[in-house]
């Protein structure tokens, strides 16, 4: 059975690349957003096993989003991906609730771990 994944991400090639590196994988993207805005809606109308959420979009920004989907869904599992990694900046994503933070680029293996540490339940360390 596959993971639902919701991605957002303001940058398109970006959400391609997610694709490319799931291919073959026990996850599918059943929905894509490109602000925080649409992260917010489309948790609430798919509640997807996981969330790959960037931090820095337009309208409404990834952290904000974070916050709004942990308080109306606390066991949301929510992915960090961001080109964006200072220990500020990682506190703030663990502190809202992100169970992993993973810092653009990255491949497929590291894409991979920190879904299968979010599938276990981990929650990585900063």
């Amino acid at each position: 059975m596959h993971k639902r994944l919701l991605v957002v991400d303001d940058d398109p090639g970006m959400r391609v690349l997610m694709h490319l590196l799931l291919s073959k994988s026990d996850y599918q993207i059943v929905a894509e957003g490109e602000d925080g805005e649409q992260a917010v809606t489309l948790y609430a109308q798919l509640q997807p096993d996981c969330v790959l959420l960037d931090l820095m979009m337009p309208r409404v920004d990834g952290l904000t989003a974070l916050r709004l989907i942990m308080q109306a869904y606390p066991h949301a599992q929510v992915i960090v991906c961001s080109g964006k990694r200072n220990g500020d900046t990682v506190r703030e994503a663990y502190a809202a609730g992100a169970r992993d933070f993973i810092t653009k680029p990255f491949g497929r293996a590291e894409l991979q771990r920190a879904l299968e540490r979010t599938d276990s339940g981990a929650t990585a360390v900063a």
